[in-house]
């Protein structure tokens, strides 16, 4: 950039600052008060800005689409969105970024608001307010790192820069999602609810591709089928390693002898009603009846499953 264009960025920025006044004032190279900092090139060089409040559409400072680099003071977060009014895809920032490049939201910025409020009533799980639905994913475990928000189904996450990056996240309450190793929801798949610090423990560490928020309680037809719109049928998911790692084979009723599965299950993940696992065929031997997904099927007394059914368990 010639100094010349640089210096005519810098003056309308100025301008737009004294002009409108409240919540905002230029920043030195550093971030110095509370708010968010934002620069128009990476590594916080370029002019920049920090804001205190809301900003619904950067037009108005001469930013719009020309944020590449943030800070974010201690202890606060911010939505960062590419349309105006937040809408359109929104990163949820805290920290540093140093080059925005790589969530895929380099000049792409038109709104920004602080959401440290809203988040840690949807991280706590209680005191939902409504304001934050969907899923809220981490490139690190611990919900640290880069974030970003979903709210809708992502059928390839490359569109996201978040490709085989997610390392934990947090669902909505009273919603559930189905994770895939790839695009399309392809490969294999799992279902999660609630909160998880480090999908390392369900074998999905960094290898996410899609995502699509399912309704696990749908209403059974009578075909034991699902009368949901997705038509997702599968209510057990079994395993031949703990930990719901290794193969799978799904199983929406019941089943005499699992066949080449028969013996292999090590953990299960329910989705939807309880079941009865039973060592032998024909639901012979010992069997254990099971109303939530188990990591780990010999800690409760299974040293195999070879016949499975689902059994009435009201939800």
């Amino acid at each position: 950039m010639s100094p010349y264009l640089r210096s005519a960025r810098v003056i309308s920025l100025v301008v737009a600052v004294l002009t409108l006044g409240a919540g905002v004032s230029v920043a030195q190279s550093r971030q110095t008060g509370r708010g968010i900092t934002v620069f128009d090139d990476v590594n916080f060089q370029g002019t920049t800005l920090t804001f205190n409040s809301d900003v619904p559409d950067l037009h108005r400072f001469n930013l719009n689409d020309r944020i590449s680099s943030l800070q974010v003071s201690p202890d606060e977060s911010w939505e960062v969105c590419e349309n105006n009014n937040y809408g359109g895809r929104c990163v949820i920032m805290s920290g540093v970024a140093r080059d925005l490049r790589s969530l895929g939201m380099s000049d792409n910025i038109t709104s920004m608001r602080r959401v440290q409020g809203r988040q840690a009533r949807f991280n706590s799980g209680s005191h939902y307010d409504g304001d934050v639905v969907g899923i809220a994913v981490s490139d690190d475990v611990d919900f640290q790192g880069a974030s970003a928000t979903f709210t809708s189904d992502v059928s390839d996450l490359r569109d996201s820069q978040l490709n085989d990056r997610i390392s934990s996240l947090r669902v909505a309450p009273g919603e559930s999602w189905q994770l895939c190793e790839h695009n399309n929801y392809g490969g294999r798949c799992v279902i999660v609810s609630g909160a998880e610090r480090d999908l390392g423990t369900l074998g999905m560490n960094d290898v996410i591709s899609s995502m699509r928020r399912v309704d696990v309680r749908a209403d059974r037809d009578n075909r034991g089928g699902f009368n949901d719109s997705r038509q997702f049928r599968s209510e057990i998911v079994l395993f031949d390693r703990p930990g719901y790692r290794g193969a799978t084979q799904n199983e929406t009723g019941a089943t005499t002898n699992l066949g080449a599965f028969r013996n292999r299950a090590q953990s299960a993940q329910i989705l939807d009603g309880a079941w009865e696992l039973c060592e032998e065929p024909g639901w012979g031997g010992r069997c254990m009846r099971i109303e939530s997904s188990v990591p780990d099927l010999q800690s409760i007394g299974l040293r195999g499953v070879a016949s499975a059914r689902p059994v009435d368990s009201p939800r």
